[in-house]
């Protein structure tokens, strides 16, 4: 939309000549400038006098009085505080009533006010000059003195208006009504137009003059022979009119102002305002009565004042700055905003019609803000209050499933909820749920489980990896059961099926397909402690539960189902109810300080009973843990379904790590006896028929008594008998050796190479002072529990100089059978004789 800064002058006073200041003001009033016309129009004195600037319609598209010189001036003369003149209009002079004139509304909704009035005697030439340079400076093309003063009229009010020729009008006589279906008329343009009933035309009695709010006919146009005008101007629904421009693919400039909402009130100065142009510039003399046809009543446009409630203090929080009432009250002044303080936080505003845009405080707001210049807004920080969210369970549950199903590398996808017949088929599903609008003939069923929609991304990654798992957290869907379904008809609710949210993975192995199946247990497993859920129970049959209530199924799937996916290697998969894991997952927490000091732990390999649950299980070891403040936690393996060598019948593997951890100091070698004495009595009477296979406590160890030292306890060393004795895993100069002194066993690794099974050999256990062995300072050293390559060893079997009876190291010293026997005391000073 182009503006001539020369015309905006003729009504608010503008820094003319001075570029920079021109385009501060402009700026200022929030304008955005497309482009600014470097053509400046010259007196004789050869001083520049205009410019003209080209402003982007969107900025002032909901201020519809922007859209011509008067309302835009308006803007200016607020934002810069000074006089505006675009509210004065000339009186509309009295006629002869000479020239007949009638107007008939057949649809006042769409049209709800037309106004019009004659003119006789008008001689139609080139135009002044200062008519032609107000058209021709922004855009448009000078045609006629006449033409050219309604083409200004619409510059400057931003009211379009249409002058035809009356003597090409019959009897004078306008009729606004619909269109008939496929009438047509040729417009100014030249162009035959169609129209369906929506459009609305202006005729006369016998024809089409032209299309409201759009452009005229070319029937009715003026031209040189013209001598008797009507003049017309009226209110069109904003609506229909961009309605009509659409349809007819056409757009023009009385459209653009017709849309946004002109104001229907100040009809009558526009037309008195453009009578007065015409008789000073074309001629002649008013020949008919001001005809208003008025029906704005009926309509949706704004006829009266708008009254408003208005709180000046909320401009100050609305901005974020403090605001002078008195700049407010230079806004309104302004803009013709009437205002009643009836306190200070309470006043009654009267909103002109020229104003449709404000519809509340808040756009009122809007202008103070622009007024006085967002660039002079202060910087500031937002002040607010931090309201912490409530906690959300579920969400919390599903990163800390996705951490334990990522941290087992698998990785997360996303599938589609629509599964195929085949996918049923080879699933064997029954309780399904058919799609009425399918998205294609492949998806036509909502899925009842996650695993075809997984086993379908196993497929297509398959092909690029030989080993992978990934998981979904999803809904699956699955028809209402009887009751659901009776009562929801019963009581007219949404029969919608049930979305269940689940937890589902698959993983691919090309090894053995027990690999794969183990991998997703471990999988599984990690997820159940991380949500710190322990009485759970995955069966050899493939069910899951948690406190004996079926939650899902873990499997593998069968040939066919592979062949049928184009797989060749094996693939395990597991699916689990999201909603009995929220409802059992563990969420109180205990805070207990680091320590500094290193932990240990004691670990036990068992055999318990099939029927036992996991929980019960754990929960009977664990029952001593009230007795020592220094065990933290435990961490439990359960094997059901799985098969050991050499496990009796009806029973189940069981592994159990119970840590240990003080705050003041390490942990000893009596305090693990401690603690295990405590737990292996507590299988031993709450277990009575598990099976303790591996791990534990020296049962030669004692519990520490409060005042004694090492020192006084220390155990001489005994003869010992070798029972066994087997290659160390880790370690190839290593054995771990199996031996005995007469009452109980206890597992020593060593590396001597001269020892044979059946030999009866020196020993210190855990708690002896070893006679030939000092540490850096001298002192002796006293036997520990001790892990040789990440095994376990209860003492140590002794060479010569260990013993310190000669230097001899290069093997055990082996003892005389006659002369000891298991469980004897070793005096190395008789052995030195």
């Amino acid at each position: 939309m182009k503006f001539s800064l020369n015309w905006l002058n003729r009504y608010t006073p503008l820094p003319i000549g001075d570029k920079e200041k021109m385009n501060e003001v402009i700026n200022r009033i929030a304008l955005q400038i497309v482009d600014v016309d470097e053509r400046w129009y010259t007196e004789k004195d050869g001083n520049a006098v205009d410019a003209i600037i080209d402003v982007d319609n969107k900025i002032i598209t909901n201020r519809p009085y922007c859209f011509g010189h008067r309302g835009l001036a308006r803007e200016i003369s607020v934002m810069m505080n000074q006089q505006y003149t675009g509210a004065d209009y000339p009186s509309l002079p009295q006629g002869n009533n000479s020239l007949q004139v009638k107007i008939d509304i057949h649809d006042p909704e769409l049209c709800p006010r037309f106004t019009a009035i004659a003119i006789k005697g008008v001689k139609i030439g080139q135009s002044p000059d200062f008519l032609k340079y107000a058209v021709e400076s922004v855009g448009l093309r000078s045609i006629n003195n006449l033409v050219d003063i309604t083409n200004l009229i619409m510059l400057d009010t931003a009211q379009p208006v249409h002058a035809y020729d009356y003597n090409k009008i019959k009897n004078g006589h306008i009729v606004v009504r619909r269109a008939d279906e496929g009438e047509k008329v040729t417009t100014l343009d030249g162009v035959e137009r169609t129209f369906n009933n929506s459009i609305l035309l202006i005729t006369d009695e016998e024809k089409p003059v032209g299309v409201a709010g759009v452009m005229g006919a070319g029937n009715s146009e003026i031209d040189e022979n013209t001598t008797d005008v009507l003049l017309e101007i009226a209110s069109f629904n904003p609506i229909n009119i961009r309605q009509t421009a659409k349809f007819l693919k056409h757009r023009t400039d009385a459209v653009t102002r017709f849309e946004k909402g002109v104001d229907p009130t100040n009809i009558p100065n526009v037309m008195a305002y453009m009578v007065d142009l015409i008789l000073q510039n074309c001629g002649g003399e008013i020949a008919s009565d001001f005809i208003d046809v008025n029906n704005l009543q009926q309509s949706t446009l704004r006829t009266e004042p708008l009254r408003m409630e208005f709180d000046p203090q909320r401009v100050d929080k609305l901005l974020g700055f403090n605001i002078q009432i008195d700049f407010i009250k230079q806004v309104f002044d302004g803009f013709s905003i009437g205002y009643e303080e009836k306190s200070d936080t309470d006043w009654t505003l009267t909103i002109p019609t020229y104003r449709p845009d404000v519809k509340e405080p808040a756009d009122l707001v809007e202008d103070i803000g622009r007024m006085y210049g967002y660039q002079n807004i202060p910087v500031s920080i937002p002040v607010n209050q931090l309201i912490v969210p409530a906690r959300n369970k579920k969400v919390e549950i599903k990163k800390k499933i996705r951490n334990a199903l990522l941290s087992s590398g698998l990785d997360e996808v996303i599938t589609f909820s629509f599964i195929s017949q085949n996918d049923i088929d080879k699933f064997g599903y029954n309780k399904i749920i058919k799609i009425v609008n399918p998205l294609s003939e492949e998806y036509i069923y909502l899925r009842p489980s996650l695993i075809p929609s997984l086993t379908k991304v196993t497929s297509l990654n398959a092909k690029s990896f030989d080993k992978f798992g990934i998981f979904e957290i999803a809904r699956k869907f699955l028809p209402r059961d009887i009751e659901k379904l009776a009562y929801e008809l019963d009581h007219g609710e949404s029969m919608q099926p049930d979305e269940i949210e689940v937890v589902s993975a698959t993983y691919y192995d090309k090894a053995e397909k027990n690999n794969s199946i183990f991998e997703l247990k471990g999988a599984l497993e990690n997820l159940f402690y991380e949500l710190k859920i322990s009485d759970y129970k995955i069966m050899s049959d493939g069910k899951i539960y948690i406190n004996d209530k079926g939650i899902g199924v873990i499997g593998l799937l069968n040939k066919e189902q592979l062949n049928n996916y184009e797989l060749n290697y094996a693939v395990s998969y597991f699916e689990i109810e999201l909603q009995p894991l929220l409802d059992n997952y563990n969420d109180k927490k205990k805070y207990k300080p680091f320590s500094r000091y290193q932990g240990s732990s004691i670990s036990y390999s068992l055999f318990v009973p099939k029927e036992l649950t996991h929980a019960s299980v754990v929960e009977n070891i664990t029952s001593v843990a009230s007795q020592f403040d220094y065990i933290y936690g435990w961490e439990t393996t359960s094997g059901d379904g799985f098969e050991i060598k050499d496990m009796p019948e009806n029973m189940k593997p069981f592994f159990i790590e119970i840590k240990l951890q003080k705050s003041e100091t390490n942990i000893s070698d009596e305090d693990k006896y401690s603690v295990g004495l405590a737990i292996e009595e507590s299988i031993k009477n709450k277990l009575p028929n598990a099976i303790i296979r591996g791990g534990g406590i020296q049962k030669k160890m004692s519990a520490t008594n409060p005042g004694t030292t090492i020192e006084e306890k220390s155990k001489p060393v005994i003869a010992v008998k070798i029972l066994s004795i087997e290659k160390h895993a880790n370690a190839d100069r290593l054995v771990v050796t199996q031996v005995s002194d007469g009452k109980e066993n206890y597992q020593i690794v060593t590396g001597a190479p001269n020892i044979e099974v059946g030999q009866i050999v020196p020993a210190a256990l855990p708690g002896t002072v070893v006679p030939g062995l000092k540490d850096d300072k001298g002192n002796l050293v006293v036997m520990k529990v001790s892990k040789l390559r990440g095994i376990d060893s209860y003492g140590m079997l002794l060479a010569g100089d260990e013993l310190g009876i000669n230097s001899d190291h290069d093997g055990i010293f082996i003892l005389d059978k006659d002369k000891f026997q298991p469980g004897d005391t070793v005096n190395p000073e008789e052995l030195s004789r």
